[in-house]
């Protein structure tokens, strides 16, 4: 996606400033996973947290960006797959913390995503 951008404004600053911070979070929430049990909720809820954050603020930078075209030297792609991966991501967390003998294996419903988007850009 910054591969589009010419420009920026105090807000993208500060919203990659969260998507870096939250991305340097993240071998730490991987390192508790491989000290905790396998179906430790905390570990679980930190590193999909983490990775529903990361998300979150990437999703929101493109929303940013789309607001301003100014910002922008070509247009960005498909709108729909970085809300998609965020809703899928946040279900995992969800489903993670309600069954967490499954772990993990919720990230695989990001296999989802382009399936899910293209019925969403379909529908719009």
């Amino acid at each position: 996606m910054f591969e589009h951008v010419r420009s920026y404004n105090l807000r993208i600053v500060r919203l990659n400033f969260l998507w870096l911070l939250s991305i340097v979070f993240l071998p730490f929430a991987a390192n508790l996973l491989n000290t905790g049990e396998s179906d430790d909720r905390v570990s679980h809820g930190l590193y999909l947290g983490s990775m529903v954050v990361t998300s979150l603020t990437l999703t929101v930078i493109e929303w940013e960006l789309r607001r301003s075209p100014e910002l922008l030297s070509s247009p960005l792609g498909d709108s729909w797959k970085g809300p998609t991966a965020a809703g899928l991501l946040a279900l995992a967390l969800v489903l993670a913390m309600i069954f967490p003998s499954i772990g993990l294996f919720w990230v695989l419903l990001l296999l989802l995503q382009t399936p899910i988007a293209a019925v969403v850009r379909r529908r719009r």
